[in-house]
């Protein structure tokens, strides 16, 4: 698509659906209809855990190899050793690298969803009520 690449979608749903569940939370637990909109903490929180998520389901970086290298150690006529890397725990690798948001790869954007938290509670909310 134009804004989004691969599964880069997910990304706008998991920070929208985190503002939303702060939202409501806050509904519930304050009483009050516009205390989401009042103060910029439910934000700044929403936006974290936002940012959190979409860490743990980005893929970890893996550096390139060097295949000529290894081609160049193996015995002829051998096979080659079993290796297999292991896996970080708790990191489940649901974004691939070309995976996108707004031209931004998935691995940015949990940065990026910090960054518009931390915008969002210094600006003052503009409602007096």
């Amino acid at each position: 698509m134009i804004v989004w690449r691969g599964r880069g979608v997910v990304i706008a749903l998991i920070a929208f659906g985190s503002s939303l569940a702060a939202e409501v939370f806050t509904r519930a637990r304050f009483h009050d209809e516009h205390y989401y909109q009042r103060h910029s903490w439910p934000i700044l929180v929403a936006f974290l855990v936002a940012a959190v998520i979409v860490w743990c389901l980005a893929s970890p970086y893996t550096p390139p190899t060097d295949q000529p290298l290894k081609d160049l150690l193996q015995t002829p006529g051998l096979p080659a050793p079993f290796e297999e890397r292991e896996k970080p725990r708790f990191r489940v690798a649901f974004f691939r690298p070309s995976d996108s948001l707004f031209f931004i790869p998935a691995r940015f954007w949990p940065l990026i969803l910090c960054a518009i938290g931390v915008l969002f509670y210094f600006i003052p909310s503009g409602s007096s009520q």
